[in-house]
């Protein structure tokens, strides 16, 4: 083998030795961007879920340009008693319910108070014998719905419990109500896989009285669920 024949094999192996190298370089390039987007349609999600709480929230503000996001956090959720609409709209009117029946309750005892002390069921303009009555008509309707609301939880269907149904968006942020003061409000939204739509929406905060804890009280406590929280 001459000189020339030698320089001649000795530059293709160069070449291809720089081509392997070229190709796994792109390969690790190319493994990067892979990781890469993996972390950018997380970014995506996180975008979108902030972009979908700003547009939901916005359309019920007194003063939707005086919205300021605070915080938004995304997770997986799965369906489970929070997230079964059923169960959570008769919670909701459980509370409403219980809330009009203790009103009920005040007025019959009020009424059968008056009663014993005056000896009589009217007295000038006051007919307490028919707030009485009228109470105690407007009690047992009213035990009749809590019964048929507690049963709707108490019978609620399990089959779709712990199904994968999207995520659950927590999101706080300040607001100007009607008189124009600037408040801090948490809320959590859960939504489908591609944050297009709402399953349940609740408020997190104490002085709402569907917020979560409470929703939550009314259907553990019939479920017969102990929560420590």
């Amino acid at each position: 083998m001459n000189k020339l024949t030698t320089n001649i094999l000795l530059i293709i192996s160069v070449l291809l030795n720089i081509s392997i190298i070229i190709f796994l370089l792109k390969s690790k390039s190319d493994s990067e961007k892979n990781d890469n987007n993996i972390v950018i349609d997380k970014e995506s999600y996180q975008s979108k879920a902030e972009t979908f709480v700003r547009e939901k929230i916005c359309e019920n503000l007194y003063y939707p340009s005086s919205y300021d996001p605070v915080k938004t956090t995304i997770d997986s959720v799965f369906y489970n008693y929070l997230t079964d609409s059923d169960c959570v709209l008769a919670a909701t009117k459980l509370i409403d319910l219980k809330s009009e029946y203790s009103s009920a309750l005040n007025r019959y005892n009020d009424a059968v108070d008056q009663i014993k002390f005056f000896g009589r069921t009217d007295f000038g303009h006051s007919h307490w014998g028919k707030d009485r009555d009228d109470a105690k008509a407007l009690m047992t309707e009213l035990q009749e719905k809590i019964e048929k609301n507690k049963s709707i939880i108490k019978n609620r269907n399990t089959l779709n419990d712990d199904n994968f149904i999207g995520w659950q968006i927590v999101h706080r942020y300040r607001a100007s109500n009607s008189e124009g003061k600037v408040s801090i409000r948490d809320i959590l939204f859960v939504v489908d896989p591609d944050i297009t739509e709402y399953y349940c929406r609740y408020s997190l905060d104490e002085d709402n009285k569907y917020n979560l804890k409470s929703i939550r009280k009314v259907i553990e406590t019939e479920l017969g669920i102990v929560n420590e929280d």
